[in-house]
């Protein structure tokens, strides 16, 4: 006898996790190289982007609205947490397509924020607004490769983004973000992460800019994140509670 739920996602969580495995599994092999594990998150992320396009029509034609726009970043001076994997992607766009001052820049700004946050309580974590060391001039310097967490977060008001982004000490003051995107993205996020604990790769996620900061400073954490010799689990307990305190009703 099937045992019935009362999660209206359970079976779109379950085919999603399912695709992503699905994805990771035929996108790369057990030596899982670096460039093929870039090209498997670009697959990753076109799958979504198309996912996000085809929602977004169904939305505007059902009267309602998406209100993220590009110069909008009050969601942007959150916290972050992503894979090692996401940020290898992000990392190497960096490389190849930002000279040495403005690699430089995005470095100290990586650094600022690690330094001032890693201070924090996961309680007072959740309620500072430093901006991304990605963010310039208002928008993504790095749109192209977002980590999922930034490609899934839609919001159908923006000015309840800018409400909390004011007051997020109030926990009756919150984003109104659309469900499906954030389900879908997470879980196919969560198939590759199955996939590389299966392969002896942690699959600790940390904060974006505690990542960004160590892989600009010492890019070989990168390869010896793949050899399985490096976790980016330091800070890791931190990330635990803040999990924890998100997910709190």
């Amino acid at each position: 006898m099937t045992e019935k739920t009362n999660d209206p996602y359970a079976e779109i969580d379950k085919a999603f996790f399912a695709d992503g495995y699905r994805l990771a599994a035929s996108n790369l092999d057990d030596k899982l190289a670096k460039n093929s594990l870039l090209m498997h998150l670009n697959t990753q992320y076109s799958v979504i982007d198309s996912l996000l396009d085809a929602f977004q029509h169904k939305v505007v034609a059902s009267g309602a609205r998406i209100d993220c726009r590009l110069g909008c970043s009050w969601c942007c001076h959150q916290q972050v947490l992503v894979m090692p994997a996401e940020m290898l992607l992000i990392v190497d766009f960096i490389e190849k397509n930002f000279d040495k001052e403005t690699k430089g820049a995005i470095l100290r700004r990586a650094v600022d924020k690690d330094e001032n946050v890693k201070k924090l309580s996961p309680e007072k974590v959740l309620l500072a607004k430093i901006p991304c060391p990605l963010l310039r001039d208002g928008s993504c310097s790095v749109y192209q490769v977002r980590p999922m967490a930034c490609r899934i977060y839609l919001s159908s008001n923006v000015d309840s983004c800018f409400q909390e982004f004011h007051h997020p000490e109030k926990p009756d003051i919150f984003p109104e973000l659309f469900d499906f995107p954030l389900h879908a993205g997470r879980m196919l996020n969560g198939g590759l992460i199955h996939y590389l604990k299966e392969k002896g790769i942690s699959i600790y996620e940390n904060r974006l800019e505690k990542i960004l900061r160590l892989l600009l400073t010492e890019p070989d954490k990168g390869t010896k994140w793949l050899m399985g010799e490096e976790d980016f689990s330091d800070g890791y307990e931190q990330v635990e509670d803040i999990v924890r305190l998100r997910e709190k009703p």
